[in-house]
């Protein structure tokens, strides 16, 4: 497995908690970012310590203030020590770059902090009393391009605002076509179908599946995946939010990140990945964890996203063909990273998949009973039954298909849930596999794409 961190945290023992200007500041990760005062000058200090040569060094960072930031300043990095930074950084170089505040009452607060594309300090967003406004302001500093002014972005609801997005270099296929325009369809070349037991597949075949993750300390926690259906939708499983930590507890929104145009789940500088945090989490009001009933979830994301040949959603099924009858005996494509399938590890390319979809009551008159509890009319069995399956890192990834005479991929399941061998391993890929039908909620997803 490749090194995550190639940029680890530099211990510079400094003190996580200062009172500057009468205000408690607190830094979430004070090994990399602290806040500094000189005098009456409040600042902060970015330490950061490549583990391995860096060709081009890209630093970004979202703050929150409480209150409105004039936009004739809103901040600044700089460089300390006299370095040149625009050329390679060695291993063991210690580069430290100076915040420039707009303003230090209220003092800004660090929410997300990235080096080459990579997430490396998260904090919680600021949450000022109702109707007070709040300023989100993004600093780059970017070694190999001549500094730009940054731009206030502004969170429309901030009680539900998660941490910031970075958006990374979109330089080839960018449009700003609508919806309807690019779902479904794949630019680079048609896909053709063929996940544990899968094929794995070429960068860019399957441009709406993302992965969804928990920022901790350290590291990104792959969660699952999921699928892309506009500029800032995405449908998953329910299942996929369980804190793996604490049974029973779900978590918030401001608790993940989606990462979409990802493929490799190892590679932090893939050029055309996009890491979005997420604004809002909208349940299905009758889950049932026991049984996976109605195992499906909306994620709301904090930033629109620009279409390319690496970043495109897939279409809903249509309204007039949402019957089962028309999908039995069909193939679907299922596509995912099939994680923790031997003994905690996977693959960290995604594979796909074929899933012969068969009626629920050939389901349930398979060998095992347990079907009897998981199917219902809102969800769909399919699988070969050869040791083509789904495991932990394919929760919530989507089932593709293509209508007659329609070119466009539509999304019609979700992965729900898959039976235990009973010998230890984890996933039995020798059974059907049961899938949310997505194509019956499409009412309910339709409400939360219009109103979030």
């Amino acid at each position: 497995m490749k090194d995550l961190n190639y940029i680890i945290l530099r211990n510079i023992g400094v003190l996580a908690l200062l009172f500057v200007n009468g205000q408690r500041a607190q830094s979430p990760c004070p090994d990399i970012f602290d806040y500094q005062r000189d005098g009456n000058i409040t600042y902060g200090l970015v330490h950061l310590e490549p583990s391995v040569s860096v060709p081009q060094l890209v630093v970004q960072a979202y703050f929150t203030i409480a209150g409105q930031v004039p936009s004739t300043n809103l901040g600044s990095f700089e460089p300390l020590g006299g370095s040149d930074l625009n050329r390679t950084i060695n291993p063991g170089e210690v580069v430290t770059l100076r915040v420039h505040f707009p303003v230090t009452k209220p003092l800004p607060r660090l929410i997300t902090l990235t080096v080459n594309n990579e997430p490396i300090c998260y904090g919680s967003e600021e949450r000022p009393p109702p109707d007070h406004a709040v300023t989100v302001i993004n600093l780059e500093y970017n070694a190999a391009l001549p500094p730009k002014p940054p731009a206030p972005l502004p969170i429309a609801n901030p009680d539900e605002s998660s941490a910031s997005c970075l958006q990374s270099s979109d330089r080839i296929g960018q449009t700003s076509e609508s919806l309807e325009d690019v779902c479904g369809t794949v630019p680079l070349k048609m896909a053709v179908p063929l996940v544990l037991g899968g094929e794995s597949y070429p960068r860019g075949d399957w441009p709406w599946l993302v992965a969804v993750f928990q920022p901790t300390r350290f590291k990104l926690v792959f969660l699952c995946a999921a699928t892309l259906i506009s500029k800032h939708h995405v449908v998953t499983s329910i299942s996929c939010i369980e804190d793996p930590n604490t049974s029973g507890r779900t978590l918030l929104a401001g608790e993940m990140l989606v990462k979409v145009g990802v493929y490799d789940l190892n590679d932090w500088t893939e050029e055309h990945t996009v890491t979005v945090g997420i604004k809002k989490i909208t349940m299905h009001d009758d889950y049932n964890p026991k049984v996976f009933r109605n195992n499906i979830i909306v994620l709301t994301l904090n930033k629109d996203l620009l279409f390319n040949n690496y970043i495109r959603p897939v279409c809903l099924w249509r309204e007039e063909t949402k019957e089962q009858k028309n999908v039995i005996g069909r193939n679907g494509v299922v596509t995912g990273w099939s994680r923790n399938v031997n003994n905690g590890t996977g693959p960290e390319e995604p594979s796909q998949a074929k899933f012969l979809i068969v009626s629920t009551e050939d389901c349930r008159a398979s060998s095992h009973t347990d079907y009897d509890d998981y199917t219902r009319d809102t969800t769909l069995c399919a699988g070969y039954r050869n040791g083509t399956g789904v495991c932990n890192g394919d929760w919530g990834g989507g089932m593709y298909l293509r209508e007659k005479g329609d070119p466009k991929w539509r999304l019609r399941a979700t992965v729900s849930s898959a039976l235990d061998s009973g010998d230890g391993f984890f996933c039995n890929v020798h059974q059907f596999v049961v899938f949310t039908d997505v194509a019956q909620y499409l009412p309910w997803i339709k409400n939360i794409m219009a109103t979030t």
